[in-house]
């Protein structure tokens, strides 16, 4: 990882309201302090991912210490770090990947019309900014 961060990271649409919902229930599940959390549109999602990950802010994706994750596979790896009862529906990866990200696109292609969007990217509160990479 090439922040020198030890935490694994999850980058997220920073002006898409149901991906502020999942970083709110992110953060608050979270207490083990696995994950840090990154726009796609910030500076830390410039300096780390490579430009195919960085540049289609439909999918969440998250950095470990040796490879990235997206779509998905992403919210699998994040729920199977999280506690119970979070982590038994990572139990869900067993379906393949195309099943499983099929239904993640359709929920990514129609979420600003469903859920909608915001003007700017999300600002953390000051109890969240130790979470919160630029």
């Amino acid at each position: 990882m090439s922040s020198g961060i030890n935490q694994e990271i999850v980058y997220f649409d920073g002006v898409c309201n149901i991906c502020n919902t999942f970083v709110d229930f992110l953060l608050s599940s979270d207490h083990d302090s696995h994950f840090l959390v990154a726009s796609l549109q910030g500076e830390t999602a410039k300096k780390n991912l490579p430009n195919e990950l960085r540049e289609n802010i439909d999918y969440i994706v998250v950095q470990t210490h040796q490879s990235f994750f997206k779509k998905s596979k992403a919210v699998f790896y994040i729920l199977s770090k999280l506690k119970r009862p979070y982590r038994y529906i990572a139990i869900l990866r067993i379906f393949p990947t195309f099943l499983t990200d099929w239904g993640y696109d359709q929920v990514a292609g129609n979420r600003y019309r469903i859920f909608g969007k915001r003007d700017s990217c999300r600002l953390p509160t000051a109890e969240e900014k130790a979470k919160f990479l630029p």
